[in-house]
């Protein structure tokens, strides 16, 4: 989503070329929720956003102390350090679906509800029984 406020050929700063020109490459005061936040946006409003807050995509980038062609540099203790500060690259599972769950979620269908009323129906009228009667009226045939 980065590359879409980017333009890659005029990005000449690698996390080596930010460290030469004096530019403070550490988190300078990222947060996880600031990230959390740019992370639920998307198009113009992330542009903005990323304006707005960082001044560039080049200026996130070299807060991050990343790369936007190469990534992270992937040495373990900038692995580490990262991990510490923003916790663990972990989305946590979502819980599985009980029975009850899945069969009330089904029984949305229109088709299910048609054919259960129809279940229902022909289940009600297997039970009844008309009254007998005879041609003569007296019970006879």
């Amino acid at each position: 989503m980065l590359a879409s406020c980017l333009d890659f050929r005029t990005f000449p700063h690698t996390r080596q070329d930010s460290l030469d020109v004096g530019v403070d490459t550490g988190f300078g005061g990222l947060t996880l929720g600031s990230l959390r936040e740019l992370q639920g946006l998307k198009g113009p409003e992330l542009c903005e956003r990323i304006r707005d807050s960082y001044g560039s995509v080049e200026r996130l980038c070299i807060q991050l102390a990343s790369s936007p062609q190469k990534g992270l540099s992937g040495d373990s203790e900038d692995l580490n350090d990262r991990r510490r500060e923003f916790g663990s690259n972990y989305v946590e599972p979502n819980k599985p679906k009980g029975v009850h769950r899945f069969l009330w979620e089904a029984f949305k269908d229109l088709t299910l509800i048609i054919l259960t009323v129809a279940a229902i129906v022909s289940l009600g009228l297997s039970f009844y029984h008309p009254p007998k009667t005879s041609a003569n009226g007296d019970g006879t045939y």
